[in-house]
């Protein structure tokens, strides 16, 4: 861990120390391979068929409702993490008004369930925007049954959880758009503004991002830093701690956003930084801007979990990213 790290960042990575990340090695070497070669393609959108399974007015006003669908994965992944589950969240529209903006929310790494996203949804509804949720792949109702928790049990499911991940919030922009909604976005904190940062990097329209607490790559937080004190090293190592780093380094690599070009609407995408991250570090928060000419940089005060809670500098993010989607691209169509 970098040592200007927040203090509660700090704390919190002392208490994950010998996580159970991994604990059952690399897992399939196969799949290591084959998603390496195909590092760079870029799949086409998979359509999605969902199914509402409720539909509720809750406290505001506003409406929740829940959908699933069959992941594009298919069974690639176990069975309980095909089910894709989400939560959409919008304001309370006037008969005959059009479909408003909405963003998709992507989870931060162990987040199961919809409460923390939650937190930022409601506001946002009351400014007339909505929020689709999305239950991550491998965690919460999604995890699959031998996994404890939101542990990763391979390598090779982390590979697949980052691979639905982006299919999935990609699929779900265009049956948004599908549905008559022109202005889209994806966001996400931590990992979640990774996958978020790759679904905006890889959709064939103008879409907003919010890429929040994230960077251009993933392997110094896997590797080297915070993040790293949960991996089980003494599993993958096999007396070879440094070629395992490298390995990790590899595969992790592959998510790298310098492999991909900037969002079709850069000046609709906001990459935020926490100023005392000890999970991400400064230099690749700058990087992912960098590689994102016309993308707009902010800083957040606090570290990696702290910065989490202060909402109003989320919400900003959001809002102005989405208006300028709108601003940039005003025939923004379906």
């Amino acid at each position: 861990m970098h040592a200007n790290g927040h203090l509660v960042d700090r704390a919190f990575a002392r208490w994950q120390r010998g996580g159970g990340l991994f604990a059952q090695g690399w897992g399939d070497w196969e799949l290591h391979y084959r998603v390496g070669a195909a590092a760079t393609d870029v799949e086409a959108i998979d359509p999605l068929d969902v199914t509402f399974t409720s539909d509720r007015v809750v406290r505001g006003g506003l409406r929740l409702l829940e959908g699933v669908f069959t992941s594009p994965l298919g069974d690639e992944v176990p069975a309980r993490t095909r089910l894709g589950r989400f939560w959409w969240l919008r304001p309370s529209a006037a008969p005959g008004s059009a479909p408003e903006p909405v963003w998709v929310h992507m989870a931060g790494t162990g987040e199961g369930g919809p409460q923390r996203r939650l937190f930022i949804g409601r506001p946002l509804a009351t400014r007339g925007t909505s929020s689709l949720i999305l239950e991550n792949p491998y965690y919460g109702l999604r995890a699959p049954v031998a996994q404890q928790g939101n542990d990763l049990r391979t390598v090779s499911d982390l590979l697949r959880m980052c691979r639905a991940s982006v299919r999935e919030a990609r699929a779900l922009l265009g049956w948004l758009g599908d549905r008559g909604h022109r202005y889209r976005g994806v966001s996400g904190y931590s990992m979640g503004g990774h996958i978020a940062a790759l679904a905006a990097s890889t959709y064939p329209q103008p879409v907003a991002c919010a890429a929040m607490a994230s960077g251009l790559s993933a392997v110094p937080i896997f590797c080297n830093d915070a993040l790293s004190r949960s991996i089980r090293w003494d599993v993958l190592a096999d007396g070879a701690p440094e070629v395992a780093k490298q390995r990790m380094a590899q595969l992790v690599g592959i998510s790298d956003l310098n492999r991909f070009g900037p969002p079709l609407c850069p000046q609709a995408a906001i990459v935020l930084g926490a100023q005392t991250d000890g999970y991400v570090r400064s230099e690749q928060v700058h990087a992912l801007h960098q590689h994102w000419p016309g993308s707009e940089l902010r800083w957040m005060r606090g570290g990696h979990v702290t910065t989490y809670l202060r909402r109003k500098p989320l919400l900003d993010a959001l809002t102005d990213a989405m208006n300028n989607l709108q601003r940039h691209h005003p025939e923004a169509a379906p």
